[in-house]
Parts: structure tokens; sequence; C-alpha cells
């Protein structure tokens, strides 16, 4: 178990696990996977609100041009 960088919750990866896929493999790709030694993976809830923060920026991004 590791915690999440962003609110300390309890992780547990399931990248570990070489018998199924990591529950996190479900969202999209916005963030790399931590390399080993690395911060800690997020939780599910901040990885959502990380998702959603990531689509606020592109689409604010897109809709001012880039500026």
């Amino acid at each position: 178990m590791s915690a999440c960088p962003r609110c300390g919750t309890e992780v547990a990866c399931g990248m570990n696990n070489p018998d199924q896929a990591c529950w996190c493999t479900a969202y999209p790709a916005v963030l790399p996977v931590p390399e080993a030694g690395a911060a800690s993976c997020y939780c599910p809830q901040c990885l959502q609100a990380i998702i959603r923060e990531q689509a606020a920026l592109r689409e604010a991004a897109a809709t001012s041009g880039g500026k």
C-alpha cells in the first residue's frame, strides 16, 4: 500500500498484480504511469478530479485559441 500524493488516502496499485489490470487503466491516459521509486499513484477520486481538471484546461486553451 502507498498513499495518494494529493489527499493521503491509501492506494493499492493493481499494476503490481500481473494477473489483472489496475483500476486506473479504465480511465483516460492523462498522466504518465509512475516509475518504480517515484511518487505514489493517485486514488480513484483524485485521479477523476485530475482528469476533469486536465479536460477543463484543454477546453479553455481550445476556446481561447491556445493563447
